[in-house]
């Protein structure tokens, strides 16, 4: 039913389910998902599948309503009788019934043709037609964001999923996903950020604090005159990145190709054209908006952003601290020397005379408590100087205590909401003092719950090698993708009872974190088996736990006994983050475009094996894949059987077993 990179977990079937239920009856969600139940791949693929299934049924709905209007207008020009449609109605007050007639008509003509615009509009969209021109209701240009003369703004009704979360860096991992996802190429994403995140005016973004880069642009907006001296030249200085024609191409860009900030911006200077502006005129074209907390949350910098979330779907992720966050950014201080400056030169001239007078409001108010008895008397019993009674010193703070306020305008908007996290818990408080005293009812709260599926897959690795161990004899060797994930995968199985388990039957081995120690374990590990084969013992053998690319994956001679088995947990790939990495795949990505050099070194680097071993046990359902199993080496993949659980699985490795000649099968 949803489209998974690979075949989903449980839990996370399960997940997209309740999410796809939320979205369908027009509920909120408060989805508890900790890390590593892959919560984000949920969201994307759950939330796109609903949407691409409601816009499937749009379609068919327009389209049957398309036809029965076409069919009843043909029926009407041939088939009215001009008595019919002069015909007067004989009820006293009522309108003549040609005129009712005229008016249905009217209704029914634009009606034909609203569905009719909307129709083109999207197929311009998924042409990658979208001027203003081709595409706006009237076919005159739309106003920008900031009310320029721009025709960038695409005029659409769409259902679109707006999601937010804290960080940019949260957002680009989420819009990575996405391009991984099965919906990388055919979803219309667009991400909105600061200027100070998207602007590519070199002259602009030196000026380092948002307050002042927001200044200049808007400035440069309003064509600022050029100045020298004390005298002023007739000449515009305008920003060189706001050229239509080139603002237009990177729009077309935007909706057509998924782009994380970065990616937009590089894109952006390639075109000389604003990233910051174009983002904002695709929004309404898009299908899934990416955006930080702030522009989604503060009321003021939605509405300047002409973001209307009137019948629309929010996912809000690392939602564990809302309801902080709502007040935190509704909350403000302000201390005496800020709105002291309103003398300063650079605000005399940019200041209206409305903002001037709250500011002196300001300084009034501030002058009024630093006066107050109370205040005199607290000063007097501490170590405050007589410097605690001027207006530079002091501060005014106004605390947000009721994030309901704010967030009521979102919940009551939006078609559905979805709030996830990692932990949100208290769920009771978020209900009560967030979504109930938002006018939410309760009926309409949906809660999804789920548990980790990191502790679950190292359990069900411990318990396959606990049933391996039993059909192998002599040497299991089994790799780690990691330091980290072998660590990990101990502990768990220590505190589960797993190892106790595994050490009944095998004695078990880590890899040592010293390089001294190695051959003091490798030594330890030989003779252990050498003495459970020689006195055939109730210890059938020995089990050593390393790392793939660690101390003993290469350079050592498992032979014979010392490895009837190997088993690969997991996938183990390379450090993505290493920069020397990043610049070799993109060394080879822009010599060898076509074959994607870059990702395919990438793969063969995680496909590593230490030698030739009686069987080997790929546990990880990603080497049931054509494209991984490709880079194996041939002589494993030519001989690689995929199975649909584990009871075959173990039965061949019994037969492997059995097939070792002298040494008999330990089932046998």
């Amino acid at each position: 039913m949803f489209p998974f990179p690979f075949p989903p977990y449980g839990i996370q079937r399960e997940f997209m389910q309740v999410l796809y239920r939320v979205l369908e009856e027009e509920k909120v969600g408060i989805f508890e998902s900790p890390t590593g139940t892959g919560k984000s791949l949920s969201l994307i693929c759950g939330a796109l599948t609903w949407l691409h299934d409601f816009e499937e049924r749009k379609k068919q709905e327009d389209s049957k309503l398309l036809a029965t209007l076409v069919e009843k207008r043909r029926k009407d020009n041939n088939g009215a009788t001009e008595a019919e449609v002069k015909e007067v109605s004989t009820k006293p007050g009522a309108e003549p019934d040609w005129i009712m007639v005229q008016l249905r008509e009217k209704e029914e003509k634009e009606k034909l043709q609203h569905i009719e615009d909307e129709t083109a509009k999207l197929m311009a969209i998924s042409k990658g037609v979208v001027s203003a021109n081709a595409i706006t209701n009237d076919g005159k240009c739309a106003s920008s964001i900031d009310d320029d003369d721009d025709d960038l703004t695409l005029i659409i009704n769409l259902i679109q999923i707006y999601y937010c979360s804290r960080t940019h860096s949260q957002l680009s991992q989420f819009i990575h996903e996405v391009q991984r996802s099965p919906f990388g190429n055919n979803v219309r994403l667009v991400v909105l950020a600061s200027r100070q995140n998207l602007c590519v005016n070199e002259d602009v973004r030196r000026l380092g604090s948002l307050q002042m880069i927001n200044d200049a642009c808007l400035e440069l907006q309003k064509g600022r005159k050029e100045s020298k001296g004390d005298k002023q030249k007739n000449s515009r200085v305008c920003c060189p990145f706001r050229r239509p024609a080139a603002l237009r191409v990177l729009q077309a860009e935007t909706l057509a190709q998924i782009r994380d900030v970065e990616e937009t911006c590089t894109r952006g200077r390639e075109l000389s054209a604003c990233p910051y502006y174009t983002s904002r005129s695709a929004v309404p074209a898009a299908q899934l908006v990416v955006l930080p907390y702030q522009s989604l949350l503060h009321g003021p910098t939605r509405r300047a952003a002409r973001l209307s979330l009137r019948g629309q779907v929010v996912i809000v992720d690392e939602a564990h601290n809302l309801m902080d966050t709502i007040m935190a950014i509704h909350s403000s201080e302000i201390n005496g020397a800020q709105v002291c400056m309103k003398n300063h030169s650079y605000f005399i001239c940019r200041l209206k005379a409305k903002n001037i007078m709250y500011i002196t409001q300001l300084i009034f108010v501030l002058s009024c408590f630093i006066r107050h008895p109370l205040l005199h008397a607290a000063a007097a019993h501490s170590s405050c100087l007589s410097s605690a009674g001027t207006v530079a010193c002091s501060s005014l703070q106004f605390m947000m205590l009721n994030p309901a306020v704010h967030f009521a305008d979102i919940v009551q908007d939006c078609r559905s909401l979805i709030i996830a996290g990692g932990t949100m818990q208290p769920i009771d408080d978020l209900k009560q003092q967030l979504l109930l005293a938002s006018g939410v009812k309760t009926e309409r709260i949906v809660e999804f719950s789920c548990g980790t599926i990191i502790f679950f897959e190292m359990d069900e690795a411990g318990r396959a090698i606990a049933n391996i161990s039993t059909v192998v004899p002599g040497g299991l060797v089994c790799f780690f993708p990691s330091y980290n994930y072998l660590r990990l995968m101990h502990a768990r199985w220590q505190s589960s009872g797993l190892l106790a388990r595994l050490a009944a039957r095998k004695t078990v081995f880590e890899e040592p974190k010293k390089a001294s120690l190695v051959d003091k374990v490798l030594n330890d590990y030989s003779r252990c088996i050498q003495i459970c084969v020689a006195t055939r013992a109730t210890m059938t053998g020995a089990i050593l736990l390393s790392v793939v690319g660690g101390k003993m994956s290469e350079g050592i001679n498992f032979s014979d006994n010392l490895a009837r088995c190997v088993v690969m947990v997991g996938m183990p790939y390379p450090n993505i983050t290493s920069p020397e990495l990043k610049e070799k795949m993109k060394y080879l990505d822009k010599r060898l475009v076509r074959l994607s050099a870059g990702s395919l070194l990438c793969d063969n680097l995680s496909i590593r094996h230490s030698g030739d071993f009686a069987s080997v046990v790929l546990m990880d359902v990603r080497y049931s894949r054509p494209s991984i199993r490709q880079w194996l080496p041939a002589w494993i993949g030519a001989q690689t059987q995929i199975y649909p659980n584990f009871g075959p699985a173990v039965a061949a490795l019994r037969r492997v077993s059995c097939a070792f000649g002298e040494e008999k099968c330990v089932q046998c």
